[in-house]
C-alpha cells in the first residue's frame, strides 16, 4: 500500500523521475539508514530524507545531497554549494528543538528565503505550510538575518 518504506521509496521515485526527466522505471531507489533514500538513475545520484508518517500518502521527501559525476556536467552548470548559507543552515540547525517541538515532527523541511535587504523568513514543507506549527516556528526562532545583497533560499532538513 502506500504506507511506511514501500510508500516512501515510491515518491523518491517519482520526484527522482520528475526532477530528472526520466521513466520511473529507471529510477532505482536505495534504502540508507533511518528515513533516507538513495536514487539513481538518468541524472546524478541523489539522496532523500523522507517525513515518513504512517498511513500518510502526502509525506515529504526533499534532497539531502546530490552526488554528480564531475565529467558529465558542464562547467557552466556547476553549482557548487553555497559557503555563504552555511551560518544559515547551522543556525537552523541550533534550533533544531524549538522548530521540531513546534511541529511534533522528528525531521521538517524548512525553508529560509532572505530578500536584498538579508531578512529571512522561514516556511515549513509539505503539510505544515502555512499552518499554526509555521507560526509557532518563526515565533520560537525570532528573526534572523543574513548579509545584505542578493535575494535567495535554502532548502534545509531540520532533523
Amino acid at each position: 500500500m502506500g504506507c511506511g518504506v514501500a510508500g516512501a521509496a515510491h515518491t523518491v521515485r517519482v520526484r527522482y523521475a520528475a526532477e530528472y526527466g526520466c521513466a520511473e522505471s529507471s529510477v532505482t531507489i536505495a534504502s540508507l539508514a533511518g528515513n533516507a533514500y538513495r536514487a539513481r538513475g538518468c541524472g546524478p545520484d541523489v539522496s532523500y530524507v523522507c517525513d515518513v508518517k504512517a498511513f500518510d500518502s502526502d509525506r515529504t521527501c526533499i534532497a539531502d545531497s546530490v552526488q554528480r559525476p564531475a565529467a558529465a556536467v558542464p562547467n557552466a552548470a556547476i553549482v557548487p554549494p553555497a559557503a555563504d548559507n552555511a551560518p544559515l543552515r547551522t543556525w537552523l540547525d541550533t534550533q533544531r528543538d524549538a522548530i521540531l517541538t513546534c511541529t511534533a515532527r522528528t525531521t521538517v523541511a524548512v525553508t529560509a528565503r532572505w530578500d536584498a535587504t538579508g531578512t529571512v523568513t522561514l516556511a515549513l514543507g509539505g503539510d505544515l505550510a502555512g499552518t499554526p506549527a509555521e507560526g509557532c516556528v518563526r515565533s520560537a526562532v525570532g528573526a534572523q538575518h543574513v548579509p545584505a545583497g542578493a535575494a535567495g533560499e535554502v532548502l534545509h532538513l531540520v532533523r
